[in-house]
């Protein structure tokens, strides 16, 4: 073979390997296209399958309630949260169905469904101090406490499936709130989320469970059940009125009454408990509140505030208040805070049986009138607390008032026409009274014990 043939033939082999091999790199790219559009479309039907079997309990609970809603013409979201049936007033207890964020709640403790929707927002509003408690909660108990975090409130975690139904659930979650001696709680609307349970049929129960519950409790008189979903919330709203149409007359109030209604933030008391006197906790508003109106006049630094309770005294006081407000029309302030300073012998018989006018003038003389003596300033009372540095803040009704001196025994009359019609108490000055002068033994309430350096 000659070299001009020899060259053509490689350039043959060449040419015909090159030509081979981009044919091989096409299918091979052609197959590579082939494989990954298979794997994509396989990839979207599984993610598709799962989330239509995530998804199939929600949509139908969605589903069932729309179609109720359509058929019971059931309020809107709206309308549901402002509707009146569902606000409902059982004896001293307050208790709503409302449409919201359950960590927007400004009660004194939410409730958590652990390993739910409720606790993913409690845990993200809560932030790194309520996450670090929550990891250290045993696994195996169905109801714990932690603090808020972030949050304003106690969080009680529940976890649902382990207990026998949605009623349990509710009385167990108040049965606690109680003996925390909590004044009110939200509770969102428990195995309607991730539990897959139908509105229609755990509504009634966790409604009627609370309605039970009520006679039990000693501390709460607020509960609140948040929904944020609108169609389950219509459908709370519904049986929440149905509930309130099968109670008793007398269980039902329009607002709460205020001769059986002690202080929201009173603690519980045994029955044969008269009087109690808690301490405040010094981070507590109501603790800063006390403190800040006594130095608002005296300099000295409050170090304990004691409550009084003393349930007989408050609806002996309560009384008064009513009687004052139906027939007064006067443009002065009906009540007001004062204090009072006494001997150290004294304090316990004032918390036990209240003020007593036989004491008059044994302490301060009687120079505005006979009666109990109280000051608008509190550097005023200081000189009076003796043997130890207390002294009481006083809710007082003044009312409206006249100057006194020291021959009266009672308040003067505002007119000569009406002799009867007297004034409520005596000051020191009209213009500018620092002194009010009560003559009637129920007509103040020894509201706190200010303990002061």
């Amino acid at each position: 073979m000659c070299k001009g043939e020899a060259n053509m033939a490689a350039w043959c082999l060449v040419s015909f390997a090159y030509a081979a091999g981009m044919l091989l790199l096409r299918l091979v790219f052609k197959l590579l296209k082939l494989i990954i559009i298979t794997i994509f479309i396989i990839t979207k039907l599984i993610f598709s399958l799962l989330k239509k079997v995530l998804c199939r309990n929600r949509t139908t609970i969605e589903t069932e309630t729309e179609t109720l809603s359509k058929q019971n013409n059931y309020p809107s979201q709206e309308q549901a949260r402002f509707d009146h049936a569902s606000v409902l007033q059982i004896g001293r207890i307050k208790l709503e169905v409302v449409g919201g964020n359950i960590v927007d709640e400004k009660t004194d403790a939410i409730v958590s469904i652990r390993n739910g929707v409720v606790e993913k927002a409690v845990k993200q509003a809560g932030g790194p101090a309520l996450k670090a408690e929550m990891q250290k909660l045993d696994g195996s108990s169905k109801i714990a406490v932690t603090s808020g975090g972030n949050l304003k409130f106690k969080v009680i975690h529940v976890v649902t499936p382990k207990f026998k139904n949605e009623s349990e659930v509710t009385e167990t979650v108040l049965h606690l709130a109680d003996l925390l001696e909590l004044t009110s709680v939200s509770m969102p609307p428990f195995g309607t989320g991730n539990g897959g349970r139908s509105p229609t049929a755990v509504a009634p129960q966790i409604i009627k469970a609370v309605v039970n519950k009520v006679a039990q409790l000693s501390t709460l008189r607020h509960i609140r059940i948040v929904v944020f979903e609108p169609n389950v919330l219509s459908v709370f709203v519904q049986a929440f009125g149905a509930e309130k149409g099968t109670l008793p007359v007398q269980l039902l109030t329009t607002a709460p009454r205020f001769l059986d209604d002690l202080p929201p933030e009173w603690k519980r008391m045994l029955d044969a408990e008269f009087v109690r006197l808690v301490n405040l906790d010094a981070s507590s508003m109501e603790f800063k509140e006390v403190a800040q109106r006594f130095n608002a006049t005296a300099p000295n630094k409050v170090f304990k505030v004691e409550r009084v309770q003393s349930v007989r005294l408050y609806k002996q006081y309560a009384i008064h208040v009513a009687a004052f407000k139906k027939k007064y029309k006067s443009t002065n302030p009906l009540e007001r805070r004062l204090y009072h300073g006494t001997d150290a012998g004294k304090i316990a018989t004032i918390c036990d049986a209240g003020f007593n006018r036989n004491y008059s003038g044994t302490a301060v003389g009687t120079l505005y009138g006979q009666g109990v003596y109280f000051a608008r300033d509190a550097k005023y009372s200081l000189s009076y607390a003796k043997g130890k540095k207390v002294l009481f803040e006083v809710l007082v009704l003044t009312g409206d008032f006249a100057v006194g001196n020291g021959t009266m025994r009672h308040p003067p009359s505002k007119s000569q026409e009406n002799p009867a019609d007297v004034y409520h108490t005596t000051v020191d000055s009209l213009q500018n009274p620092s002194i009010f002068v009560t003559y009637h033994d129920n007509q103040n309430y020894p509201a706190y014990l200010i303990h002061f350096e």
